[in-house]
């Protein structure tokens, strides 16, 4: 579902005494808290969803490098300038004490390691040449703000998002959007939906997966953001909003209430099964 048709669920949830009894600022504003939360449970419990990489290239005696800004966390590094790529072991706590100033190992210690440190890496011991791709990290992305509007422009294969959308808000950073599916849900193009590929914060540029074609939108056409979490979860974005806002205002909550935690129930339970999933080996016995 696209963020229209969430609003549009969180609105038969809220049997709304009123049309439009909650304004769709609110509506975006809760939508975008329940999206939050559950990103969160999935970031916690799985390494499977959400993942993206960048290449880091080092830069003589420079240990510190900057992460996207929509990194949650690290999952993995890797040296990618050998044969093949060679896993680097993350810094823990009993290993710190081995490191002083800008992380330099000790002379009992040369393995190289890394540190996580909000949005920044950091090499030891820092690297003494230039290295062009020297690694490859793997990380955790947050999700971004959902959204719809008008598009400002429309390139072949690109769309541009307005400065101030409809609804919701815009997460100001660059490829925060990538990954993520814009609809468009009125106006020229209605019924098109791409996956976006790249998303210049800057310019509000998002590169889509390829050319519209026939009918593509054009400057005016309506989107819509769709949630990166899994299709079958979304009722739970909706249904939470629509729980959040009934708190909010000391309405029943009864039904709605007790759906959430049906759904959230089910959600957590395929969390957990999905964390719990190893690689099958097969054992070869000798005759």
């Amino acid at each position: 579902m696209n963020s229209e048709e969430l609003m549009t669920l969180m609105r038969d949830w809220l049997r709304e005494p009123t049309a439009a009894h909650w304004t769709d600022a609110d509506c975006y504003r809760k939508l975008n808290s329940r999206q939050r939360f559950l990103s969160e449970i999935i970031i916690n419990a799985s390494t499977g969803f959400f993942q993206r990489s960048t290449t880091i290239s080092y830069v003589s005696g420079t240990a510190t490098y900057d992460l996207p800004k929509m990194c949650a966390r690290v999952v993995k590094v890797e040296r990618i300038d050998g044969t093949y790529p060679v896993e680097v072991e993350p810094i823990t706590g009993s290993d710190e004490y081995r490191f002083i100033g800008n992380l330099i190992l000790t002379p009992n210690s040369s393995s190289e390691g890394w540190l996580y440190e909000a949005d920044a890496i950091r090499i030891a011991p820092q690297p003494a040449s230039t290295i062009t791709d020297a690694l490859r990290v793997r990380y955790i992305k947050w999700q971004p703000m959902l959204h719809s509007g008008a598009a400002s422009a429309v390139g072949a294969s690109t769309i541009t998002f307005p400065a101030a959308p409809a609804r919701g808000s815009i997460t100001a950073f660059t490829d925060a959007y990538e990954g993520m599916y814009v609809a468009i849900t009125a106006g020229t193009g209605v019924g098109l939906l791409k996956k976006i590929t790249a998303y210049n914060a800057t310019t509000r540029v998002a590169t889509v997966e390829s050319a519209w074609g026939a009918g593509a939108p054009v400057a005016g056409s309506i989107y819509a953001i769709t949630p990166e979490l899994p299709e079958r979860w979304h009722d739970l974005i909706a249904v939470g909003a629509a729980m959040d806002a009934l708190k909010e205002t000391k309405d029943d909550v009864t039904e709605v209430e007790g759906e959430y935690q049906r759904f959230e129930s089910e959600f957590r339970t395929a969390m957990g099964i999905r964390q719990q999933q190893r690689p099958r080996r097969v054992h070869y016995i000798e005759p």
